[in-house]
């Protein structure tokens, strides 16, 4: 995925679950709902795109340093396995980066 479909998949993502985006996006750390959204798309982005940097992934969401990226890495990952409604916004959420990378050539 490139940059323009990374940006559509968060757009995408927050339209669905009703999360304005520029907040995703911003240094702001937010509510909770701002947040898991963050965590998820960080989480899906580096599933799906594991050429990216941590460091890069990073500064799509607000400027933010690679180890908090690890961090929202390791938060998915435990509320996958302990929340069912977190697991399936993400599911949710990679379904959207497979019609993404479909219709643009599996990238």
């Amino acid at each position: 995925m490139r940059t323009a479909e990374l940006n559509e998949l968060i757009e995408k993502a927050c339209n669905r679950f009703e999360v304005d985006p520029a907040l995703v996006k911003s240094p702001n750390r937010g509510r909770m709902e701002v947040t898991d959204m963050r965590h998820v798309l960080i989480f899906t982005i580096r599933n799906c795109c594991p050429f990216y940097s941590l460091k890069s992934i990073g500064q799509m969401f607000g400027g933010r340093d690679h180890s908090t990226v690890i961090n929202s890495i390791t938060k998915s990952m435990n509320y996958m396995q302990t929340d069912p409604i977190y697991r399936d916004k993400v599911y949710q959420v990679q379904e959207i980066a497979d019609q993404i990378k479909n219709k643009f050539g599996g990238n």
